[in-house]
């Protein structure tokens, strides 16, 4: 499996959890958005399945443990609270994420910004 696939996969995933969450926001569909959530995390638990697959057994710990860190601000949101989805803990992640994958120096570093840059 392509690493760069994997994280468009898993980056893809958050863009349509944060492009719900606007959507839910909007229209008071709390229920719709609870879905979004749960869908979310077994997409991100079938990427951890497939990469168990492959070997990658230290990824797929790392997603299982993180994953829950990743949907935050969606699960505020059904109470009505807006907070940024790009705040330093994703980035944290999304960042030990490249650096699980193996993508160093100041790319490994940087990834988490490049990521969310790309879905502001």
């Amino acid at each position: 499996m392509d690493r760069s696939a994997i994280v468009g996969e898993m980056a893809s995933v958050l863009h349509i959890l944060h492009s719900s969450v606007k959507k839910h926001l909007s229209d008071k569909n709390f229920d719709g958005l609870k879905w979004r959530i749960d869908w979310t995390l077994d997409e991100f638990y079938r990427v951890s399945v497939e990469l168990g697959r492959c070997g990658f057994w230290g990824v797929v710990k790392f997603i299982c443990n993180c994953a829950n860190y990743l949907v935050p601000y969606a699960r505020l949101a059904m109470s009505e609270l807006v907070v940024s989805w790009t705040n330093n803990m994703i980035l944290r992640l999304m960042g030990e994420l490249g650096s699980v994958f193996g993508i160093s120096g100041c790319i490994g570093r940087c990834v988490g910004f490049w990521l969310c840059s790309i879905f502001c």
